[in-house]
């Protein structure tokens, strides 16, 4: 696990927000606080799209799907008083990172890997997160969604302290 504080709120915001940086990720489920209170979850409702559908077959919805419901709460005068997003890595970037760093673990042993966003009072902090469905002393699955990242803050330019 690893927790960044980010430097650079704003510039971020937009990245999340307005870029395509986050947008393949998959969202867990969003929790927003302004005038009231806004909770999203991105788990797919199955019964809403067609027997062939290909969304059906997901878990969750990716985030390019469902940021501008954030953005519309959130935009406006006023700061929000906190916020928290838990993303997914898609399936395919999961086992990309195992097969690419030959790693032991089969992917069907990892539960997930996770970004948390979680933004209250005026700061905004990113943290890594790996579930694994077996036990093992091996820690390397994790270093490897670690260092990945690491790598795609600063693929993205965004500035930690």
């Amino acid at each position: 696990m690893v927790s960044r504080k980010l430097s650079e709120v704003k510039d971020f915001m937009n990245k999340l927000l307005i870029s395509d940086s986050f947008d393949k990720m998959l969202l867990v489920e969003a929790e927003l606080k302004t005038a009231c209170e806004l909770k999203l979850s991105g788990r797919v409702n199955k019964a809403f799209f067609d027997e062939d559908d290909p969304e059906r077959n997901e878990d969750f919805l990716p985030w390019s799907r469902l940021k501008g419901l954030m953005l519309q709460a959130i935009k406006g005068n006023r700061t929000p008083l906190s916020f928290k997003i838990v993303f997914l890595l898609p399936r395919d970037n999961l086992n990309d990172i195992i097969i690419r760093n030959n790693l032991l673990v089969s992917p069907d042993d990892v539960a997930g890997m996770y970004l948390n966003i979680h933004f209250e009072k005026g700061e905004l902090f990113l943290t890594s997160g790996t579930s694994l469905k077996v036990f093992t002393p091996d820690r390397t699955v994790e270093q490897m969604w670690d260092d990945a990242f690491l790598a795609f803050l600063k693929k993205h330019g965004i500035a930690t302290e």
